[in-house]
Parts: C-alpha cells; sequence; structure tokens
C-alpha cells in the first residue's frame, strides 16, 4: 500500500499581509502531477492524506476555497481511484469544512471534522501490487476539542491526553475485533510530545496541549499534523509530520516537502521517503549595512541571488535609517519586512531595567529619549541637540504628556 501524506496547507494565508493563494496553488500543481505521473506509469497512490488546517482561519477567503474545490476537482475527474481523506485542524472550522461532505464520500474524498465515526475505517485494497488480499485500513480523527469525546467509562475527556486516549482506545477495541491484524492508519491533528516546534507555529502550541506518542502505537503508520517542521515523532519511525505545504515564517525551515508512505504486504513494514516540493517563491534573511543594498557600494551578487524571494532585510547600520522599506523595495521586488538587527534580536541598547527605570519614573522626557534610544540607537548629545526634528518630536510628546496629566 502507498500513498501521500501532507498537512497544514492553511489556504488563504497571509505573510506579512502578502496573499500566499498563487503560491500555494504553485505547490498544489506539483502534488498533483506527481500523483498523476506515478498513475501514467503504473504505479498509483492508493491514497492522499491531507492532515489537517486545509485553510488558514475559520473564515477562509472565497478565492482559498475556490482553489481548494479547484483541486479536488481535478483529482477527483483525472484520478478517481484515488481516495483522498482531509480532516479538521484548529485553523479549520469544522462546520465549513464539511460542507458537502456526504456527496464527496460518493467520490472517494473522506473529510472528518467530527468524532461521529471516528471507529468506522475507509478500507482500501493495494491494487498496485497486484494482491487483493492486501487491505490497509484509514482512520480520521480531527483536532479534538475538550468533551468531544467520552472515556471508556463514560466520564468526559477534557485534556488533549484524555481525549486521544479515549479515542483511540475506541477505534483499536472496534478494529481487532473486525479486522483482526489488517494494518491500520490514523490520521490525526495534534501535538505529539518530544515535537520540534517550527517559527511559524510556536504561539500556537504549549506543553499542557502535547500528546505522549505512545498513545499511537497500536496503528501502523500515525499519519499527524499541525506541527510544520518535517519530523518523526516515534522511535520507530511509524508517527510523521511532513511539515507545512510552504514556509510560513522567515524562521522556518524553507524546504517544504510530502511524504510517500508505503506498507509491506503482510509484513506491515513501514518505509517512508520524503518528496521535496518546490516554491514559487523562497524565504530568505538578508542581514547587511543599507550601503550594502543601495548605491555605487551594493553587493551585487546578494542582491541578483534574492531577486525571486521573499525577503526580509534585517539592518546592522548603528542608526535605523528612515524610510528603510521604501528605499529598499526596489532593490528587492519581494521585500516583505525590514527590521534593525538589535531589534530583530531584542538587544536593543537599553537594558530591560533601563526602559522600567524610564517608565517608573514618569518623566516624558526621560520616557521619550529612551524610546528614542531603542529605535535610532545612541546617539551623542551633540547630535540629538542638533536634530531639530528629534527636538520638534520631544517638545510634542512632552506638552501632550503633560496635557493628558492635567485632564487625568
Amino acid at each position: 500500500m502507498k500513498f501521500l501524506h501532507t498537512s497544514d496547507w492553511h489556504l488563504g494565508k497571509l505573510f506579512h499581509e502578502k496573499s500566499l493563494l498563487e503560491d500555494q496553488a504553485f505547490v498544489l500543481d506539483q502534488i498533483f502531477e506527481i500523483m498523476k505521473a506515478a498513475a501514467a506509469k503504473g504505479e498509483p497512490y492508493a491514497a492522499l492524506v491531507v492532515s489537517g488546517d486545509i485553510y488558514d482561519r475559520a473564515m477562509p477567503p472565497s478565492e482559498a476555497v475556490t482553489l481548494l474545490n479547484s483541486f479536488l476537482v481535478r483529482l477527483s475527474a483525472e484520478l478517481p481511484g484515488t481516495h483522498i481523506f482531509m480532516n479538521a485542524g484548529n485553523h479549520d472550522s469544522a462546520a465549513r469544512l464539511a460542507y458537502a461532505a456526504e456527496i464527496l464520500e460518493l467520490h472517494n474524498i473522506h473529510i472528518a471534522t467530527n468524532t461521529k465515526k471516528i471507529t468506522e475505517p475507509v478500507i482500501l485494497e493495494d491494487a498496485a501490487s497486484g494482491d487483493k488480499g492486501a487491505r490497509t485500513a484509514f482512520y480520521q480523527l480531527p483536532f479534538l476539542t475538550p468533551l468531544s469525546v467520552e472515556s471508556a467509562d463514560g466520564e468526559p475527556c477534557r485534556s488533549q491526553q484524555q481525549l486521544y486516549e479515549a479515542a483511540c482506545a475506541r477505534i483499536m477495541t472496534k478494529h481487532r475485533e473486525t479486522y483482526g491484524s489488517m494494518p491500520c492508519v490514523l490520521n490525526a491533528h495534534l501535538f505529539a510530545s518530544g515535537s520540534s516546534v517550527a517559527a511559524s507555529e510556536r504561539t500556537n502550541v504549549g506543553t499542557a496541549e502535547q500528546v505522549d506518542v505512545s498513545v499511537f502505537k497500536e496503528f501502523t503508520y500515525g499519519a499527524f499534523g499541525h506541527i510544520h517542521k518535517y519530523q518523526p515523532c516515534d522511535k520507530e519511525k511509524r508517527c510523521y509530520y511532513p511539515g507545512s505545504l510552504l514556509a510560513y515564517n522567515f524562521d522556518d525551515n524553507p524546504e517544504n516537502g510530502m511524504l510517500e508512505v508505503e506498507i509491506a504486504a503482510g509484513t506491515g513494514a513501514v518505509s517512508v521517503t520524503r518528496i521535496p516540493l518546490r516554491p514559487l517563491h523562497s524565504i530568505a534573511k538578508v542581514t547587511a549595512e543599507m550601503q550594502e543594498l543601495i548605491g555605487a557600494q551594493a553587493d551585487k551578487a546578494l542582491i541578483k541571488a534574492h531577486q525571486d524571494d521573499y525577503v526580509q532585510v534585517i539592518l546592522t547600520d548603528r542608526v535605523m535609517p528612515t524610510e528603510a522599506f521604501a528605499t529598499l523595495k526596489p532593490v528587492f521586488p519581494h521585500l516583505l519586512s525590514v527590521l534593525s538587527q538589535q531589534l530583530s534580536h531584542g538587544q536593543a541598547n537599553a537594558s530591560i531595567q533601563e526602559r522600567r527605570d524610564a517608565i517608573i519614573s514618569n518623566d516624558p522626557e526621560k520616557i521619550f529619549n529612551q524610546f528614542m534610544k531603542d529605535v535610532y540607537g545612541e546617539r551623542s548629545d551633540t547630535e540629538l541637540q542638533a536634530d531639530d526634528l528629534f527636538q520638534e518630536q520631544k517638545k510634542l510628546f512632552v506638552e501632550e504628556a503633560g496635557r493628558a496629566e492635567v485632564n487625568a
């Protein structure tokens, strides 16, 4: 049994206010072409497993819905024997993703958005191997919310650990009774303990929501989504995160892809091969002084290397240049962000204690000086006294602070 595993498409996502729909369509086209080429060679994939976070938000833009629709229509029309498994992630609206699910089921598109049928698998035969007796059961679990599953003794489950323990126990009890030792795949969206978190979802996961990976030990393969970084999450390497469809943060691993999973007939041995997917635009951090990027001293090789990339420039200048983004936009057509190196590393010139002292002092002049120091770096008193704009801004700030205190 051979199938593909992908997850965390986040269709409709904005990256620094830039729509990624064109980029996402570009990668989905590659997935389709890979599946089509395999079928043309007489080695079709039995299924495409998508492990949640299909959309980036509960109310996706209409263009994102259209993109998913066109992708599913193409697969269904040109590869009608291929099954598609999709479950709802924490970013998805279960109700919206479930729209027309019953009709889509008739076309081998299986969408799981609730726990009503978690013990009812889709059984696929390994037609490619010619062994009609080689079958695999595919189970699906959407992202589980508190009280969505009860324990064996009827107690409501609240934590992620309790929820997945109860759900997997129900599935495997029924599976052993009905299908014996038949290989089984679980498609789920969760945070498995010990997984390495990518930057783009670091704020959305926490240790309290982790699930011990031993919960899934009876499944032949665990197709997981939620973590954006490619990795196995158990020592036996039978449970995997394929990583997100694209890099969604400048600190993410830019080498994204999907997994080809093969379950050997008879033994149930699992082999996993990573298939890279080429992005329309790579992501890149460019760290330099402004003079290295504009003017006669510009590093032309550096600039040329990133002409097609989504770029974040980190300026190492002692003082942050004014209108830096507008100045650099003609240099990098796909520029998305410009940062000061000090601020990007959380290392502004002033210490945390200095900022705290300025705020506690309740002195408008001291607060203003501290703010300007954080933004523009160290400047001598002589420079500041000669800077008319600085002095004018400082005067307005102090006057406004004084009026606010009187009104209070």
